[in-house]
Formats: C-alpha cells, structure tokens, sequence
C-alpha cells in the first residue's frame, strides 16, 4: 500500500475520525474503512512565523541614534538636580514602569529604590497605593499625577488631581513631577519597544 504524506495537523484530524469510526475522505472508497500507511510530516514553519515564535534581535537605539540617548540622559540630568527628592523620582519611575507593564525599568528602579533605603513593604504595595496609609499626602498626590499622566488617553490630568497638587506644591514642583513622568514613560516605550531584557 502507498503511503500518505500527511502534515500534523492532518494526522490529528484522522484520528479525532477514526474514534468516531468516521471514514475518513482520503482513504478508499470501499464501504469499509481501509487502514491507511500513514507518514507523519511535520509542519514547516514560514519565516515570519519563526519570528514571532523566538525572541527577536532588535536594534539598539543608543547605539544607532546616540544623541537621542543624550537628549534622555539631558532630562535625566534635569531631573536629578530638580527639586524632587529621589524618594519621589523612584516611586514616579516604578509606579509608571508597572502602569506600562516595563519589566527592565522595574528591575532597575525597584533596585535603585531599595538601595536608596525604600521600604521592600512600600515597593511591594505601591500598586495599591490608595488602600494604605504607608505613603504620605504629597506622595499620594504624585502617585496620582504619575498614573493619570502615564494613561494620558483615558480622562487626562483630572482637575481633582492637578486642585490637590496645587496645594501641596508649588508650580515649578508640578512642572517638575508631570516631566518626571513624561520622562520614565519614554524610557519605558523605548525598553518594550525593543525588547531589553532584565539579566
């Protein structure tokens, strides 16, 4: 008997029939099932298909476009000699960092954070900020701006938010907290869009 070259998909189909004692349309055409020599030939994946299956090498911005790292790294520095505290800029960094779902930012700024002498308890509750009393009133008024700035697209910098920020900072220390969250929101869509991983 000639054997059939079947690809997995359709060794699969033939089976699912054969418990159902359903002849199947490619075997012969006598009333009776006949048993078929089946070759099993595996399915050849198409390049694109390889690509979206393996982790893909994707460019390196600094490398290729250094001066728009030295524009980041330039607000970076901006950041640094600003009026927050560097409490402040990491609780910004990780909370958006989570938001945006950026797994090397929240390796790297939980680190920093914890070496800067943040609480692990406060890392791991930052998330639920509003459910606790370990974040003080201006924290909890940054954490707001961080996440309504970071899902920009939904209802904006609500005047409820921006009402309570007034009271606790100044204009300039506004300005300071939405660029800190404008910030660490570019980091973040430049390490997801290219795929940096924590190591």
């Amino acid at each position: 008997m000639a054997g059939l070259v079947l690809n997995s998909t359709a060794v699969l189909r033939l089976n699912f029939c054969a418990k159902l004692n359903i002849c199947s349309s490619i075997s012969a055409t006598s009333p009776s099932c006949k048993p078929l020599a089946v070759i099993v030939q595996p399915t050849v994946l198409k390049s694109n298909d390889r690509r979206k299956m393996n982790l893909e090498n994707r460019i390196d911005i600094q490398q290729l476009e250094p001066n728009a790292y030295k524009a980041m790294f330039a607000l970076e520095n901006y950041l640094q000699n600003s009026g927050l505290s560097k409490t402040h800029l990491e609780l910004i960094k990780i909370r958006a960092s989570q938001i945006n779902g950026c797994a090397f930012c929240i390796n790297m700024h939980t680190s920093d954070a914890l070496k800067q002498g943040e609480t692990a308890q406060r890392i791991f509750l930052l998330n639920a900020w509003k459910e606790t009393e370990l974040f003080a009133e201006e924290e909890k008024a940054i954490l707001a701006i961080t996440e309504e700035v970071t899902l920009i697209s939904q209802n904006g910098l609500s005047d409820k938010t921006y009402k309570q920020a007034e009271k606790l900072f100044d204009g300039n220390q506004i300005a300071q907290i939405i660029m800190a969250v404008v910030t660490i929101n570019a980091w973040n869509r430049i390490a997801i869009s290219t795929k940096k991983t924590v190591k």
